[in-house]
């Protein structure tokens, strides 16, 4: 077990990005949403999800990824980053959803779990682990 935090280690910088306005926001979530169910034809026509979106957007000032959104968007981030030569392999992407987690003592575990699952044994393979957003304070609780 590794050593217990009573906060999270990383602190917010004071160069972090501010939030998009609510209309830029729902621009780029309404671009990956129909990117999403256009890729994923399984999920069906995009209209009540982007619905959902826009009231998530006007309640509360932001929106929560489905867990399809969350994988399908790393998987499209690292396969358009024209600088990364690994990007071939954006297919292969384990995506761990791991935004419940909101302790320090759990994060550690979740990312000990991360190496592991990405060193695979001795072969290598591309893992991204999701945690909840910081908060103002830095913390996610």
């Amino acid at each position: 077990m590794l050593q217990q935090l009573d906060q999270c280690p990383v602190q917010l910088s004071a160069g972090a990005a501010a939030p998009l306005p609510p209309a830029d926001l729902l621009a780029e979530a309404e671009e990956l949403v129909r990117q999403v169910h256009t890729e994923v034809p399984a999920l069906g026509d995009p209209g009540e999800r982007l619905s959902d979106v826009r009231a998530q957007v006007e309640r509360t000032g932001t929106y929560r990824h489905t867990a399809t959104e969350l994988q399908h968007g790393a998987r499209l981030a690292w396969r358009n980053s024209a600088r990364c030569i690994g990007r071939l392999y954006w297919r292969s992407l384990v995506v761990r959803d791991r935004r419940e987690v909101t302790d320090a003592a759990r994060m550690a575990d979740e990312c000990v779990e991360h190496l592991r699952v990405a060193t695979n044994g001795g072969r290598v393979r591309p893992v991204v682990t999701v945690f909840p957003p910081a908060r103002g304070s830095g913390t996610t609780s």
